[in-house]
């Protein structure tokens, strides 16, 4: 995961879970588990874009933008 702000900047996440618990962790096939990312970012900025990328397999980025 990356959230860039709405200076420009990048921030890698604070916190993240899946499932309740620390990544890493694999979720069995054909199954579904919550995500908990949080970030932190300079006061006076908002968010612009999230992004998240897996490590595995050949899956494309997905983007997230805010307005």
């Amino acid at each position: 995961f990356s959230l860039k702000d709405t200076n420009g900047d990048a921030h890698d996440p604070f916190l993240v879970t899946l499932a309740g618990m620390q990544p890493p962790k694999t979720l069995e096939d054909n199954s579904a588990g919550d995500a908990v990312v949080m970030f932190q970012v300079p006061e006076g900025a908002g968010p612009a874009e999230l992004t998240y990328s897996p490590q595995f397999g050949f899956k494309p980025k997905i983007r997230f933008e805010f307005r």
